[in-house]
Protein backbone atom coordinates (compact mmCIF):
# COMPACT_ATOMS: atom_id res chain seq x y z
CA UNK A 1 0.00 0.00 0.00
CA UNK A 2 1.01 3.43 -1.24
CA UNK A 3 2.04 6.07 1.57
CA UNK A 4 0.06 8.98 2.00
CA UNK A 5 0.78 12.36 0.93
CA UNK A 6 1.39 15.37 3.44
CA UNK A 7 -1.74 17.33 3.91
CA UNK A 8 -2.20 20.67 2.72
CA UNK A 9 -1.56 23.77 4.51
CA UNK A 10 -4.92 25.48 6.38
CA UNK A 11 -7.14 22.31 5.57
CA UNK A 12 -10.28 21.92 6.94
CA UNK A 13 -10.35 19.63 10.16
CA UNK A 14 -12.64 17.04 9.69
CA UNK A 15 -14.82 15.45 12.59
CA UNK A 16 -16.83 12.01 11.93
CA UNK A 17 -18.65 10.55 14.39
CA UNK A 18 -19.32 6.62 14.06
CA UNK A 19 -22.87 5.22 14.94
CA UNK A 20 -23.08 1.74 14.12
CA UNK A 21 -24.58 -1.50 16.46
CA UNK A 22 -21.24 -2.41 16.81
CA UNK A 23 -19.53 0.71 17.12
CA UNK A 24 -19.79 4.32 18.43
CA UNK A 25 -16.86 6.53 17.96
CA UNK A 26 -15.76 10.07 17.27
CA UNK A 27 -12.77 10.31 14.75
CA UNK A 28 -10.86 13.85 14.26
CA UNK A 29 -8.72 14.25 11.09
CA UNK A 30 -6.71 17.03 9.30
CA UNK A 31 -5.56 15.96 5.96
CA UNK A 32 -6.44 15.92 2.26
CA UNK A 33 -7.84 12.51 1.61
CA UNK A 34 -10.18 10.10 4.32
CA UNK A 35 -11.06 6.68 3.24
CA UNK A 36 -13.62 4.43 4.90
CA UNK A 37 -14.70 0.93 4.70
CA UNK A 38 -14.93 -2.38 5.46
CA UNK A 39 -11.08 -3.10 5.56
CA UNK A 40 -8.43 -2.27 8.30
CA UNK A 41 -6.11 -0.45 5.98
CA UNK A 42 -9.43 2.65 5.54
CA UNK A 43 -8.69 5.34 8.00
CA UNK A 44 -11.85 4.77 9.53
CA UNK A 45 -12.44 0.90 9.52
CA UNK A 46 -16.17 0.25 9.77
CA UNK A 47 -17.53 -3.86 11.23
CA UNK A 48 -20.44 -4.12 9.37
CA UNK A 49 -21.34 -6.39 6.55
CA UNK A 50 -23.32 -4.36 4.74
CA UNK A 51 -20.44 -2.09 4.01
CA UNK A 52 -17.87 -2.62 1.28
CA UNK A 53 -14.63 -2.75 1.34
CA UNK A 54 -13.44 0.36 0.08
CA UNK A 55 -17.18 2.24 0.84
CA UNK A 56 -16.50 5.81 0.12
CA UNK A 57 -13.85 8.80 0.27
CA UNK A 58 -13.54 12.43 1.43
CA UNK A 59 -11.40 15.00 -0.33
CA UNK A 60 -10.68 17.58 1.80
CA UNK A 61 -9.70 21.21 1.02
CA UNK A 62 -8.93 24.94 2.05
CA UNK A 63 -13.44 25.69 1.64
CA UNK A 64 -14.43 22.19 0.82
CA UNK A 65 -15.16 19.13 1.43
CA UNK A 66 -15.60 16.89 -1.83
CA UNK A 67 -17.61 12.98 -1.03
CA UNK A 68 -17.43 10.13 -3.50
CA UNK A 69 -18.55 6.84 -3.18
CA UNK A 70 -15.77 4.63 -4.48
CA UNK A 71 -17.92 1.20 -4.42
CA UNK A 72 -20.47 -0.25 -7.13
CA UNK A 73 -22.09 -2.58 -5.24
CA UNK A 74 -23.33 -0.26 -2.41
CA UNK A 75 -25.39 2.50 -1.87
CA UNK A 76 -24.55 5.50 0.53
CA UNK A 77 -27.33 8.15 1.68
CA UNK A 78 -26.37 12.18 2.14
CA UNK A 79 -28.89 13.49 4.54
CA UNK A 80 -31.86 10.70 3.23
CA UNK A 81 -31.19 11.04 -0.33
CA UNK A 82 -29.25 8.64 -2.48
CA UNK A 83 -25.70 10.35 -3.11
CA UNK A 84 -22.93 9.17 -5.55
CA UNK A 85 -20.23 12.08 -5.16
CA UNK A 86 -20.51 16.16 -4.91
CA UNK A 87 -19.40 18.84 -2.08
CA UNK A 88 -20.90 18.66 0.99
CA UNK A 89 -21.73 20.43 3.62
CA UNK A 90 -21.41 20.85 7.51
CA UNK A 91 -22.64 18.80 9.32
CA UNK A 92 -23.94 16.24 7.17
CA UNK A 93 -25.30 12.93 7.64
CA UNK A 94 -24.02 9.85 5.45
CA UNK A 95 -25.59 6.21 5.85
CA UNK A 96 -23.70 3.23 4.65
CA UNK A 97 -25.01 0.01 5.31
CA UNK A 98 -26.26 -0.06 8.91
CA UNK A 99 -23.79 2.58 9.72
CA UNK A 100 -24.31 6.26 10.22
CA UNK A 101 -21.43 9.10 10.10
CA UNK A 102 -21.81 12.50 11.10
CA UNK A 103 -19.28 14.69 9.19
CA UNK A 104 -18.72 18.03 10.33
CA UNK A 105 -15.71 20.15 9.51
CA UNK A 106 -14.34 23.51 10.44
CA UNK A 107 -11.87 25.99 9.27
CA UNK A 108 -8.23 25.39 11.48
CA UNK A 109 -7.32 28.83 10.83
CA UNK A 110 -9.97 30.07 13.34
CA UNK A 111 -8.94 27.58 16.20
CA UNK A 112 -7.15 29.59 19.07
CA UNK A 113 -3.23 29.02 19.22
CA UNK A 114 -0.97 29.90 21.92
CA UNK A 115 -2.02 30.37 25.45
CA UNK A 116 -0.69 34.57 26.34
CA UNK A 117 3.04 34.15 27.33
CA UNK A 118 2.99 36.97 29.30
CA UNK A 119 0.93 35.41 31.98
CA UNK A 120 3.27 32.60 31.84
CA UNK A 121 6.14 34.64 32.61
CA UNK A 122 4.20 36.28 35.49
CA UNK A 123 3.31 32.98 37.11
CA UNK A 124 6.90 31.83 36.89
CA UNK A 125 7.86 34.86 38.62
CA UNK A 126 5.69 34.31 41.28
CA UNK A 127 6.95 31.18 42.49
CA UNK A 128 10.46 32.03 41.86
CA UNK A 129 9.52 35.02 44.42
CA UNK A 130 8.01 32.47 46.85
CA UNK A 131 10.96 30.18 46.91
CA UNK A 132 13.73 32.66 47.78
CA UNK A 133 16.01 30.12 47.18
CA UNK A 134 15.37 29.58 43.49
CA UNK A 135 18.00 31.71 41.46
CA UNK A 136 15.81 34.10 38.84
CA UNK A 137 16.81 33.86 34.97
CA UNK A 138 17.45 37.44 33.17
CA UNK A 139 14.59 37.64 31.47
CA UNK A 140 12.55 37.31 35.05
CA UNK A 141 14.87 39.83 36.73
CA UNK A 142 14.23 42.23 34.02
CA UNK A 143 10.10 41.94 34.50
CA UNK A 144 10.73 42.78 37.97
CA UNK A 145 12.90 45.67 37.47
CA UNK A 146 10.45 46.92 34.96
CA UNK A 147 7.69 46.50 37.86
CA UNK A 148 9.37 48.34 40.25
CA UNK A 149 10.32 51.18 37.91
CA UNK A 150 6.46 51.57 37.08
CA UNK A 151 5.87 51.56 40.91
CA UNK A 152 8.83 54.29 41.25
CA UNK A 153 7.55 56.50 38.91
CA UNK A 154 3.93 56.37 40.42
CA UNK A 155 4.80 56.82 44.10
CA UNK A 156 7.59 60.00 42.37
CA UNK A 157 4.37 61.93 40.17
CA UNK A 158 2.14 61.23 43.44
CA UNK A 159 4.74 63.12 45.67
CA UNK A 160 5.07 65.65 43.01
CA UNK A 161 1.30 66.81 42.59
CA UNK A 162 1.41 67.57 46.22
CA UNK A 163 4.54 69.69 46.60
CA UNK A 164 3.25 71.77 43.72
CA UNK A 165 2.36 75.05 44.46
CA UNK A 166 -0.90 76.09 44.20
CA UNK A 167 -2.49 79.49 42.66
CA UNK A 168 -5.65 81.38 43.87
CA UNK A 169 -7.61 83.55 42.07
CA UNK A 170 -7.65 87.37 43.33
CA UNK A 171 -10.87 88.62 44.46
CA UNK A 172 -10.25 91.75 42.07
CA UNK A 173 -9.81 91.60 38.83
CA UNK A 174 -8.98 94.75 36.34
CA UNK A 175 -11.63 96.35 34.91
CA UNK A 176 -11.65 96.17 30.76
CA UNK A 177 -11.07 99.30 29.20
CA UNK A 178 -14.39 101.16 28.32
CA UNK A 179 -14.68 101.67 24.65
CA UNK A 180 -14.73 104.71 22.36
CA UNK A 181 -18.16 106.26 22.50
CA UNK A 182 -17.86 106.78 18.71
CA UNK A 183 -17.88 103.09 18.05
CA UNK A 184 -21.80 103.59 19.29
CA UNK A 185 -22.39 106.46 17.61
CA UNK A 186 -21.64 104.13 14.25
CA UNK A 187 -23.42 101.39 15.44
CA UNK A 188 -26.71 103.66 16.08
CA UNK A 189 -26.49 105.30 12.42
CA UNK A 190 -26.04 102.14 10.42
CA UNK A 191 -29.35 100.69 12.77
CA UNK A 192 -31.29 103.81 11.54
CA UNK A 193 -30.43 103.47 7.98
CA UNK A 194 -31.80 99.50 7.89
CA UNK A 195 -35.20 100.21 9.90
CA UNK A 196 -35.54 102.77 6.92
CA UNK A 197 -35.04 100.53 4.31
CA UNK A 198 -37.20 97.69 6.12
CA UNK A 199 -40.36 99.82 6.58
CA UNK A 200 -40.31 102.25 3.95
CA UNK A 201 -43.09 102.28 1.99
CA UNK A 202 -41.77 102.77 -1.55
CA UNK A 203 -42.04 99.66 -3.64
CA UNK A 204 -38.70 97.72 -4.20
CA UNK A 205 -37.46 98.07 -7.83
CA UNK A 206 -36.60 94.66 -7.53
CA UNK A 207 -39.68 93.24 -5.69
CA UNK A 208 -41.17 90.23 -7.97
CA UNK A 209 -45.05 90.62 -9.10
CA UNK A 210 -47.41 88.15 -7.53
CA UNK A 211 -48.07 85.22 -10.31
CA UNK A 212 -51.78 84.80 -11.18
CA UNK A 213 -53.91 81.65 -10.36
CA UNK A 214 -53.75 79.06 -12.53
CA UNK A 215 -55.98 78.76 -15.11
CA UNK A 216 -57.85 75.12 -15.84
CA UNK A 217 -56.32 75.33 -19.07
CA UNK A 218 -53.12 75.41 -17.84
CA UNK A 219 -54.07 73.05 -15.42
CA UNK A 220 -55.21 70.15 -18.41
CA UNK A 221 -51.99 71.08 -20.07
CA UNK A 222 -49.82 69.39 -17.32
CA UNK A 223 -51.87 66.87 -16.75
CA UNK A 224 -51.59 65.71 -20.27
CA UNK A 225 -48.04 66.12 -20.08
CA UNK A 226 -47.66 63.95 -17.33
CA UNK A 227 -50.09 61.09 -18.73
CA UNK A 228 -47.35 61.52 -21.76
CA UNK A 229 -44.04 60.81 -19.24
CA UNK A 230 -46.08 58.14 -18.27
CA UNK A 231 -46.87 56.66 -21.57
CA UNK A 232 -43.21 56.85 -23.19
CA UNK A 233 -41.86 55.17 -19.55
CA UNK A 234 -44.00 52.07 -19.98
CA UNK A 235 -43.10 52.04 -23.70
CA UNK A 236 -39.36 51.87 -22.75
CA UNK A 237 -39.45 49.41 -20.25
CA UNK A 238 -41.53 47.28 -22.65
CA UNK A 239 -38.49 47.96 -25.59
CA UNK A 240 -35.91 46.60 -22.80
CA UNK A 241 -37.65 43.48 -22.67
CA UNK A 242 -38.64 43.06 -18.74
CA UNK A 243 -41.83 42.17 -19.49
CA UNK A 244 -41.84 40.25 -22.14
CA UNK A 245 -42.40 36.23 -22.38
CA UNK A 246 -37.95 35.90 -22.67
CA UNK A 247 -37.34 37.65 -20.23
CA UNK A 248 -39.60 35.83 -17.46
CA UNK A 249 -37.98 32.44 -18.67
CA UNK A 250 -34.43 33.81 -18.42
CA UNK A 251 -35.69 34.77 -14.50
CA UNK A 252 -36.08 30.90 -14.12
CA UNK A 253 -33.07 29.97 -15.41
CA UNK A 254 -31.31 31.83 -13.33
CA UNK A 255 -32.71 30.96 -10.30
CA UNK A 256 -32.07 27.31 -10.78
CA UNK A 257 -28.56 28.23 -11.64
CA UNK A 258 -28.19 30.16 -8.30
CA UNK A 259 -29.45 27.39 -6.70
CA UNK A 260 -26.68 25.28 -8.51
CA UNK A 261 -24.14 27.60 -7.54
CA UNK A 262 -25.00 27.76 -4.01
CA UNK A 263 -25.03 24.09 -3.56
CA UNK A 264 -21.54 24.14 -5.06
CA UNK A 265 -22.43 22.49 -8.55
CA UNK A 266 -20.83 24.81 -10.70
CA UNK A 267 -21.07 22.81 -13.91
CA UNK A 268 -24.65 23.15 -13.82
CA UNK A 269 -24.89 26.70 -12.93
CA UNK A 270 -23.28 27.48 -15.90
CA UNK A 271 -25.58 25.34 -18.04
CA UNK A 272 -28.62 27.40 -16.65
CA UNK A 273 -26.67 30.90 -16.52
CA UNK A 274 -26.23 30.16 -20.49
CA UNK A 275 -29.82 29.50 -20.90
CA UNK A 276 -30.94 32.47 -19.18
CA UNK A 277 -28.66 34.82 -20.99
CA UNK A 278 -29.96 32.91 -24.38
CA UNK A 279 -33.33 34.16 -23.18
CA UNK A 280 -32.62 37.50 -22.32
CA UNK A 281 -29.03 38.49 -23.21
CA UNK A 282 -29.17 41.56 -21.08
CA UNK A 283 -29.74 39.81 -17.84
CA UNK A 284 -27.28 41.46 -15.42
CA UNK A 285 -27.32 38.71 -12.72
CA UNK A 286 -26.79 35.69 -15.25
CA UNK A 287 -24.23 37.83 -17.01
CA UNK A 288 -22.66 38.63 -13.37
CA UNK A 289 -22.69 34.94 -12.29
CA UNK A 290 -21.64 33.21 -15.54
CA UNK A 291 -18.54 34.69 -14.91
CA UNK A 292 -18.26 33.70 -10.77
CA UNK A 293 -19.38 30.32 -11.77
CA UNK A 294 -16.54 29.91 -14.44
CA UNK A 295 -14.32 31.02 -12.48
CA UNK A 296 -15.42 28.27 -9.73
CA UNK A 297 -15.02 26.00 -11.97
CA UNK A 298 -12.05 26.53 -12.77
CA UNK A 299 -10.47 26.40 -9.25
CA UNK A 300 -12.55 23.06 -8.58
CA UNK A 301 -10.85 21.05 -11.96
CA UNK A 302 -7.70 22.58 -11.07
CA UNK A 303 -7.99 21.27 -7.00
CA UNK A 304 -8.67 17.57 -9.14
CA UNK A 305 -6.26 17.77 -11.44
CA UNK A 306 -3.59 18.47 -8.49
CA UNK A 307 -4.62 15.78 -6.83
CA UNK A 308 -4.54 13.46 -9.65
CA UNK A 309 -0.86 14.47 -10.40
CA UNK A 310 -0.15 14.28 -6.67
CA UNK A 311 -1.10 10.73 -6.24
CA UNK A 312 0.97 9.52 -9.26
CA UNK A 313 3.80 11.05 -7.80
CA UNK A 314 3.39 8.43 -4.67
CA UNK A 315 2.16 5.99 -7.09
CA UNK A 316 -1.15 5.59 -5.78
CA UNK A 317 -2.42 5.09 -9.50
CA UNK A 318 -6.39 4.43 -7.84
CA UNK A 319 -6.46 7.86 -6.64
CA UNK A 320 -4.70 9.14 -9.26
CA UNK A 321 -7.26 8.04 -12.06
CA UNK A 322 -10.07 8.84 -9.87
CA UNK A 323 -9.14 12.80 -9.60
CA UNK A 324 -8.44 13.02 -13.76
CA UNK A 325 -11.38 11.45 -14.47
CA UNK A 326 -13.26 14.13 -12.65
CA UNK A 327 -11.54 17.01 -14.46
CA UNK A 328 -12.45 14.93 -17.84
CA UNK A 329 -16.35 15.08 -16.83
CA UNK A 330 -15.95 18.58 -15.61
CA UNK A 331 -14.63 19.90 -18.93
CA UNK A 332 -17.06 19.10 -22.02
CA UNK A 333 -14.80 20.63 -24.86
CA UNK A 334 -12.68 17.66 -26.20
CA UNK A 335 -9.64 20.47 -27.32
CA UNK A 336 -9.08 21.67 -23.97
CA UNK A 337 -5.23 21.11 -22.89
CA UNK A 338 -6.22 20.26 -19.53
CA UNK A 339 -9.09 17.66 -20.21
CA UNK A 340 -6.12 16.38 -23.00
CA UNK A 341 -3.39 16.25 -20.10
CA UNK A 342 -5.80 14.39 -18.00
CA UNK A 343 -6.77 11.67 -20.12
CA UNK A 344 -3.45 11.44 -21.02
CA UNK A 345 -2.10 10.80 -17.65
CA UNK A 346 -5.20 8.48 -16.58
CA UNK A 347 -3.47 5.92 -19.43
CA UNK A 348 -0.21 6.52 -17.70
CA UNK A 349 -2.17 5.63 -14.32
CA UNK A 350 -3.44 2.91 -15.48
CA UNK A 351 -0.45 1.34 -17.15
CA UNK A 352 1.59 1.33 -14.24
CA UNK A 353 -1.20 -0.35 -12.30
CA UNK A 354 -1.43 -3.18 -14.36
CA UNK A 355 2.61 -3.41 -14.30
CA UNK A 356 2.03 -4.69 -10.80
CA UNK A 357 -0.05 -7.53 -10.83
Amino acid sequence: MSSKPAPFKNILKVKITLNSSNQNKIFDFQTDLIRIGRNIDNDIAIDDSKVSRYHIELAVGSEHVFLRKVTDKNYILLNGNEFEEGIIRSPSKVELGESELIIEFINSALLPTNINKDNQVIAKVDRQIKNPDTKLDLQNQNLIAKNNHLGFKNEFLSQTLKEAPQFSIPDHLPEAKKKSPIIYFAIGIIAVTALYFLFSDKPSSTKKSAKPLRSSIITQQEIDASQKSIDEYTLQKEQQGTNTIGYKKAQEQFLKGFRDYRSGNYVRALENFAAARAFYPNHAGATRYLKLSMRKQEEYVQYHFNLGKRYLGVQNYRLCIAHFKIVLTSIKEENNPLRMESAQKIKECETKMEGRF
